[in-house]
């Protein structure tokens, strides 16, 4: 169920084995540990966290040094089975992290573009991945849906001492729902939804839009489906064709007779799963004699 007061729901389904799906409400999304930091930058993070008085043992579990890497770099470990402890080491190191690189940033140990990584949410991140610097075929394989809301309330009139990242977590949600995947819709022609709910969603309203949506989704999905078969028969249709022609080509230039032809015609005629292997040196005919066969039949 979406969040109250959604202020963006976004699905990116692409028509191959990964689906990226998105959906998150008011927030911006909780801000992922990067999947990889230079060793030179996660050194000196640890050794700020020892000044903060953390403890570096969370941040050594959670990330290993790959030295195949240039330059080397710590990346983050990805586990094949769920670990219940986990969840609560990851949300500790994001706290670390997040109080290492403002200490860094004030310090002029780490520029604010570069701290950049270290701000961005996980739907941030799976949105870039699925879509940025994409070519136009692989976007048009992708669907956005954006739900805004008509009025975002307004936290700072009910909290006064509101953290600031508040602030910048609203820019970059604001930037990814007006710049990023307009400018997608300009530049690679995305298809992408937008709808503005007039009043505050309530239960019905938004299972109302989950309907709706799901609706929608169903015939986009079914028409790029559609899409893609059609294009793949005009492919296998020109293939065919090509071939066709090349054997047309070949079997002209078959002179001689040989009663291998019978042999070869009498595999092309039966139905087997065998394979046809036929022996021959280099520049001894093959193409010539496999086309030749291929018109007798």
């Amino acid at each position: 169920m979406a969040a109250p007061h959604s202020c963006l729901k976004c699905y990116c389904v692409c028509l191959c084995v990964c689906v990226c799906q998105a959906l998150v409400g008011e927030q911006y999304g909780t801000v992922g540990l990067p999947e990889q930091v230079d060793l030179c930058e996660f050194m000196l993070l640890l050794q700020v966290c020892q000044n903060l008085g953390f403890s570096c043992v969370t941040l050594e579990k959670l990330y290993r040094r790959d030295e195949n890497t240039i330059p080397p770099k710590y990346c983050l470990i990805r586990l094949e089975v769920e670990d219940s402890g986990r969840h609560a080491d990851l949300e500790k190191a994001r706290m670390m992290m997040q109080y290492a690189v403002t200490e860094c940033v004030q310090q002029g140990d780490i520029k604010p573009e570069e701290a950049q990584k270290y701000c961005t949410s996980d739907l941030e991140k799976d949105l870039c991945f699925a879509l940025k610097g994409r070519s136009r075929a692989d976007i048009k394989r992708c669907l956005c849906y954006v739900n805004k809301p008509f009025k975002t309330p307004d936290r700072r009139k009910t909290d006064d001492k509101q953290p600031t990242d508040y602030q910048t977590t609203s820019v970059a949600l604001k930037e990814l729902r007006e710049d990023f995947l307009p400018n997608l819709v300009q530049s690679h022609k995305a298809l992408v939804y937008t709808t503005i709910s007039t009043t505050t969603m309530e239960l019905s309203g938004e299972q109302s839009y989950a309907e709706e949506l799901g609706h929608q989704l169903y015939s986009d999905l079914k028409q790029l489906i559609d899409q893609s078969v059609e294009k793949n028969e005009d492919q296998t249709q020109g293939f065919f064709s090509q071939q066709r022609e090349l054997c047309d080509i070949f079997s002209r230039l078959y002179k001689i007779e040989r009663d291998e032809v019978t042999h070869v015609r009498a595999y092309l005629e039966q139905d087997t799963n065998r394979p046809l292997v036929l022996v021959g040196g280099p520049c001894t005919g093959k193409s010539v004699f496999l086309a030749h066969c291929a018109n007798q039949v």
